[in-house]
């Protein structure tokens, strides 16, 4: 590749100006120049957020279920509802799993008093589907 060749592929790389910047800095020979920027080019996403929130009662299960459709997951402490209150749990526990339904979420035990619920873009494997390879 010819000089002139070279120095086309500059102007149209960078412009006339950003190519006369890498000639000075480098005599007659090109050098490039590595721009880095802040900003990811393409669509914005929007910023998923993981709470962590106690489920004290059936009146949660509306603030829980907002996050959800907003698209955050959230791992919901059920200890305090098991304790005083095992009945109220399971019909939280039901109103939970319908509301991921709706939305095409996942729910899924972590631990014995903690519980995950995910939005729609968000998957759930238990330890066997994830043995089995499954994606």
């Amino acid at each position: 590749m010819e000089k002139g060749e070279t120095l086309a592929i500059f102007d149209k790389l960078f412009g006339k100006k950003k190519r006369e910047e890498i000639l000075l800095a480098g005599g007659d020979v090109p050098l490039a120049e590595v721009e880095t920027s802040s900003t990811i080019s393409g669509p914005e996403l929007e910023a998923v957020y993981v709470k962590s929130v106690d489920l004290t009662g059936i009146a949660d299960v509306v603030k829980i279920s907002e996050e959800i459709s907003n698209g955050n997951i959230m791992i919901i402490d059920i200890s305090d509802i098991m304790q005083k209150n095992p009945e109220e749990l399971k019909q939280a526990i039901e109103e939970l799993k319908e509301a991921s339904r709706r939305i095409g979420g996942d729910i899924g035990k972590i631990t014995d008093t903690k519980i995950i619920m995910t939005p729609r873009f968000v998957k759930l494997l238990s330890r066997k589907e994830v043995q089995a390879g499954v994606q």
